[in-house]
């Protein structure tokens, strides 16, 4: 799905918000200006429209999606790391198949990190910074996007994976950690770096 694809899809959604009534209007255009292009990846990807509403958590099985809009707080839609991690590596695996994609990292965050809702920006692009370059070799070699995201500690690793000594960088300990900034934030030991190591 190419970019003028999605804003006229963005663009209908928006024209049928506007024949709500009123009080459902706004929080349906809020809606769709937060969530539009999250929506979009997922509905690429297959998923079944009423899963995807009751994933959101704006329907239960029964219920249309446009009944329980102004009851559902647009804040109470969450994505956990592992959600995160997959949602940008899917996006970014459907890009690079693009012939006219530019594969520098920096133009890349910019156009990846608006398929999150702008509450998880900063995670995306964190996510793509750290590790963009080690995903866009792993996409081509693992089988998907969540066996990238298990490799970078993203995702939880199946039960009986065994997950050896020094497989991860982070397990290198302090002496990796605090190597950098970067590392400090891959590993989750900024904390420990700032106090133990970094002391100035």
């Amino acid at each position: 799905m190419n970019t003028q694809t999605q804003e006229e899809i963005k663009n209908v959604l928006k024209k049928m918000c506007d024949a709500l009534p009123e009080k459902l209007s706004a929080n349906c255009e809020a809606f769709v200006e937060e969530y539009g292009d999250a929506l979009l990846v997922l509905i690429a990807q297959e998923i079944d429209p009423s899963t995807l509403c009751y994933e959101v958590k704006l329907c239960d099985n029964q219920t249309k999606i446009f009944d329980k809009l102004p009851l559902a707080p647009l804040n109470s839609f969450k994505m956990d790391e592992c959600s995160i991690c997959t949602t940008v590596v899917d996006y970014l695996d459907k890009l690079l198949e693009e012939d006219d994609v530019d594969k520098e990292i920096t133009k890349i965050v910019e156009k990846i990190c608006t398929v999150v809702p702008a509450s998880y920006k900063d995670k995306c692009s964190t996510l793509l910074e750290t590790y963009g370059p080690y995903i866009l070799q792993m996409i081509g070699q693992l089988a998907d996007s969540r066996q990238v995201c298990q490799d970078i500690d993203f995702c939880p690793t199946p039960a009986g994976h065994v997950h050896l000594i020094g497989g991860n960088k982070c397990t290198f300990g302090p002496s990796y950690w605090c190597r950098s900034t970067a590392h400090a934030a891959a590993c989750k030991a900024d904390k420990y770096c700032k106090t133990k190591a970094w002391k100035n």
